[in-house]
């Protein structure tokens, strides 16, 4: 827990340096802000969904959870789902680090509802 506090983490970090101990991953999803999205119709079947996100901690980090709900015309859940980034990348790149003060772009389909979609949510977990 201590290793995940901005304050203690690099005290912590030369402790586990000379001690050839690695810290566990930095994790705070209070740092990251979604900096644009886009949902975007491609085809008959399925909508493109792009997401830029910045990484504001002095540490990395791993790639979040993406919950992206998607609404109908008065405002209701029409659909909900939370992509890992096992689902939303490649799998061999799936555990992904996002640097210190760096962006990312996640892009990824999701399929065309039954209803029609009046808008979209992203939240980041």
């Amino acid at each position: 827990t201590l290793s995940q506090s901005p304050q203690v983490r690099p005290w912590l970090h030369i402790i586990s340096s000379k001690l050839n101990y690695p810290l566990p991953v930095f994790r705070n999803l209070a740092d990251f802000t979604t900096i644009g999205s886009s949902f975007k119709r491609v085809n008959a079947d399925n909508y493109h969904v792009q997401i830029s996100i910045i990484n504001h901690a002095d540490f990395d980090q791993y790639l979040p959870n993406v919950v992206t709900s998607l609404h109908n015309l008065y405002g209701g859940t029409l659909a909900q789902r939370t992509f890992t980034p096992q689902q939303y990348l490649d799998r061999e790149t799936a555990a992904v680090l996002i640097k210190s003060s760096a962006t990312y772009d996640i892009d990824f389909f999701i399929s065309v509802p039954e209803q029609e979609v009046g808008g979209y949510s992203i939240e980041l977990k």
